[in-house]
């Protein structure tokens, strides 16, 4: 099973949007609730990435019995500095984040 979902650059109002959906559609496929919210988190924290930090930018995920695998991508501008950002304390993130 394959669902694609879009995320609007600075569409705060949404947050949350794609992963309450994604979270739907797991619960109805009687996965362990456990497994369900550990998902759901790294879900919500990937979306509101893209829309506070890029341009926009698309989350896929493939459901299979095996294994639940996910893809999120965005138009962005990168990280200037990895070093920089991966230190203590620094953000990339605007004013209005």
């Amino acid at each position: 099973m394959h669902f694609d979902f879009p995320i609007e650059a600075d569409d705060f109002s949404n947050a949350g949007r794609v992963s309450s959906e994604v979270k739907k559609r797991l619960k109805q496929l009687n996965l362990d609730s456990i497994l369900i919210k550990r998902i759901v988190v790294a879900l919500f924290e990937a979306e509101v990435n893209v829309i506070g930090h890029s341009f926009g930018g698309q989350l896929g995920i493939d459901i299979e019995p095996d294994r639940i695998r996910v893809l999120v991508s965005d138009c962005g501008p990168g990280i200037e500095n990895i070093e920089l950002a991966l230190s203590e304390g620094y953000s990339t993130a605007s004013k209005k984040i």
